[in-house]
């Protein structure tokens, strides 16, 4: 990192941790009393339980996050939530199944919804997916979607982590969630990352540090930026390769995360 990131990370991280002390701590202790004083005596503050903590979970994996030093107490357990890929829904399943030129899966999560981007930024995204010869998943909040293009499929609520794991998958648009990042990687399936807020921008730069995935901007959504963006983690090879890379190794463990802890 240049002086100018290592400085930005510096002055965030005082940021947080003064959060943490003066706003967060305070609100969870007061939740604490709220319901435990008649019942624990000598009930102490929150931060002190947190440094009598034995043994944390942390949801991390050295595969896709930048170096960091543990103690012998904190143990990684990053992808808990994932499971082998199951067989989709039926009318799913066929519409992975007849893509012959594969499937651009398109999610910002559960927090962010693709019915509420802009109409120029979503008219943006059509005129780019109909370009393609790829099918598109999109999982959108809506029945409706004007200008739809035939190779464009909505669907309010998706199995995401099965559909990553479909063998037809060639790229999912994500905002970078830490969730959806971990299943991406566990699947091998290259990203192109649209980070919104919070943890969202540091895993996607992670993940295209590692080379299998390509960073947008939100403000940068353009048609001719998304035909860039998308020739460019289609076509050329280096980007399923370096996810196929770092899948191998998250994948290369001794146990199970969930068996782990």
């Amino acid at each position: 990192m240049s002086f100018l990131e290592r400085l930005q990370n510096t002055l965030l991280n005082i940021y947080a941790n003064l959060g943490h002390y003066l706003y967060y701590l305070p609100k969870q202790n007061e939740i604490l009393v709220k319901y435990f004083k008649d019942t624990v005596e000598n009930l102490p503050y929150v931060d002190d339980l947190v440094k009598r903590t034995s043994l944390v979970f942390l949801n991390n994996h050295f595969s896709y996050s930048f170096p960091r030093p543990y103690v012998p107490n904190i143990v990684e357990v990053g992808g808990l939530h994932i499971k082998p890929a199951k067989k989709l829904p039926q009318d799913l399943q066929k519409f992975m199944d007849d893509a012959k030129e594969g499937v651009v899966y398109f999610s910002l999560g559960s927090n962010l919804k693709s019915s509420d981007l802009p109409e120029y930024k979503r008219e943006a995204f059509l005129k780019a997916f109909s370009k393609l010869k790829q099918k598109v998943l999109w999982k959108f909040e809506a029945d409706i979607l004007p200008g739809q293009p035939a190779n464009v499929r909505i669907q309010k609520w998706l199995p995401q982590s099965d559909i990553l794991g479909h063998p037809n998958i060639r790229l999912f648009i994500t905002h970078g969630g830490l969730l959806s990042t971990q299943e991406a990687i566990y699947n091998g399936v290259p990203l192109v990352g649209i980070p919104i807020f919070a943890d969202q921008k540091n895993n996607v730069l992670k993940s295209e540090e590692s080379g299998l995935c390509k960073l947008m901007e939100f403000q940068n959504i353009t048609e001719s930026s998304l035909d860039w963006v998308f020739n460019e983690v289609l076509n050329k090879p280096t980007y399923l390769n370096n996810a196929k890379r770092i899948s191998k190794i998250y994948l290369d463990q001794p146990k199970p995360p969930m068996d782990l802890a």
